[in-house]
């Protein structure tokens, strides 16, 4: 049980605190409705996305989308290497209309040949980190990465190049 304590109480009391819990449950379930179901991050807050998953940004007018990982030859987290290796990831970015999108593909490796952060719409996207890290006895299966990226108003110099646009109609 990591990450669990049970705690005994009296039966009067636990009913009491569940109800409590129920009611939250119903008042944060009533929130997320009103305001369009998940909450949008703020800008340069971390989120995380899984594999396939999109995350919508109202405000900037469109969504991103994990779309995968490309190549992962980053240096497995139980060994020693003289390089950190590198992992390549796609994301998908589209305006909320879907009239105009963007591929953008970022690495964790930060150096001249490699970027951690792009420019699309006005926006910088930037990768903070990948999971799950990789061990000497396997590979992640496809599903099971995610990546937890950032977003922000404007673009730096260093994400100004990158990321390749069409038009879908």
């Amino acid at each position: 049980m990591s990450g669990f304590v049970v705690l005994r109480k009296p039966a009067g009391a636990l009913l009491s605190g569940l109800r409590g819990l129920g009611l939250l449950a119903v008042a944060a379930t009533l929130s997320a409705c009103a305001g369009g179901g998940v909450m949008e991050p703020l800008p340069g807050e971390p989120f995380l996305l899984a594999e396939r998953e999109v995350q919508e940004f109202e405000t900037a007018g469109f969504s991103v989308k994990f779309h995968g990982v490309i190549a992962d030859s980053r240096c497995p987290s139980d060994t020693r290497c003289s390089w950190g290796g590198n992992a390549e990831i796609r994301l998908l970015v589209e305006t909320l209309d879907g009239r105009r999108a963007s591929t953008v593909t970022l690495h964790t490796a930060a150096d001249e040949q490699h970027a951690t952060e792009r420019c699309v719409f006005d926006h910088t996207v930037r990768l903070l980190r990948l999971d799950p890290e990789r061990v000497s006895s396997g590979s992640a299966l496809l599903n099971d990465y995610a990546v937890t990226l950032t977003l922000t108003e404007g673009c730096a110099t260093s994400a100004s190049k990158g990321a390749t646009g069409f038009n879908p109609g």
